[in-house]
């Protein structure tokens, strides 16, 4: 697919039909395609494949209804059905964590071998506290940085907000403002919550860099990206008791894990994660089991395999 500014721009002027139109058929040259999510680049993939190349599909996570508050979206359940009926075809298929791994072989006998999401270790110790500091005037803050739609659930971080007045609370990501936190949810916006919607993502580097707890209240997540920047920053890090990011976080020695649904605990492992932090083990563990210095040359590995298989 193409990036999100031309994304944008071909879904402005109707131009994505045209698009793929033109790209599939040098796609088609390729002898090996990886997709991941799209549907389309999916298709193209079983084309290609039929036509002689080998195909490897990655799969980060399925749509869950119980995760939406309104239930899945007729393109969500396009994703889910292309992801359990087509990518199975898939020459390799790779899950990027075990419980991701394991879920796609109980429910759908689908067969995947484990490559994790890495973090870009290097761009992230290029993160600089201070220049967030100055710029905003704020530290030893807990933060969110994250969207504001129904899966990643910040209305848990503003409750949290308002059960721990006497913290200072950064709220960050994409469509996150004011208004759109007031008419989604039904949460008082304290004064000790100072929100900052989208970052760009070095900025936002900085931001968790400065920070003194990062957490993540999200109902579902594959493996979270900005969760393994958090703790290669050797941030102290609260995370629910599900799916990738207890995969991530793991156990108590590399951070702090509540149970969804419960305030009390999301609360609780808040104060314990601002008094006692973990993030020379999270680092560790960041470094041994999600750098992409160690992930690439597992993906260079399987790319070798079937070029000559």
């Amino acid at each position: 697919m193409p990036n999100e500014a031309l994304l944008k721009f071909l879904l402005k002027h109707q131009l994505l039909p045209y698009y793929k139109a033109v790209v599939t058929p040098p796609l088609l040259r390729h002898r090996l395609l990886h997709s991941h999510v799209d549907p389309w680049f999916i298709s193209v993939c079983e084309r290609a494949q039929q036509e002689g190349a080998k195909w490897v599909h990655t799969y980060h996570t399925l749509y869950f209804e119980k995760d939406w508050d309104e239930g899945l979206a007729p393109w969500q359940l396009a994703i889910n059905k292309a992801l359990v009926e087509q990518a199975k075809k898939a020459d390799v298929k790779i899950a990027i964590a075990h419980w991701l791994k394991a879920f796609l072989k109980e429910q759908y006998q689908i067969d995947t071998v484990y490559i994790p999401n890495g973090v870009n270790v290097t761009k992230c110790d290029k993160a600089n506290a201070e220049r967030f500091i100055a710029t905003y005037g704020l530290k030893d803050f807990i933060l969110f940085a994250s969207g504001i739609s129904d899966i990643k659930n910040a209305g848990d971080f503003l409750r949290l907000a308002n059960a721990l007045p006497d913290k200072d609370f950064v709220i960050i990501g994409r469509g996150i403002s004011k208004e759109a936190l007031n008419k989604k949810f039904n949460v008082p916006l304290g004064s000790n919550l100072t929100i900052l919607g989208t970052m760009e993502h070095g900025a936002l580097l900085d931001a968790i860099a400065a920070c003194k707890v990062f957490v993540v209240t999200s109902r579902s997540e594959g493996l979270p990206t900005v969760l393994m920047e958090a703790m290669a920053l050797r941030r102290s890090v609260v995370g629910v008791n599900t799916y990738g990011t207890k995969e991530v976080i793991h156990s108590e020695k590399y951070g702090y894990l509540y149970e969804a649904d419960n305030l009390e605990d999301l609360v609780q492992k808040t104060e314990a994660a601002y008094a006692h932090s973990k993030g020379d083990q999270a680092r560790e563990r960041i470094l041994q089991e999600y750098d992409w210095r160690v992930i690439a040359p597992q993906l260079d590995a399987l790319y070798q395999n079937l070029k000559h298989d």
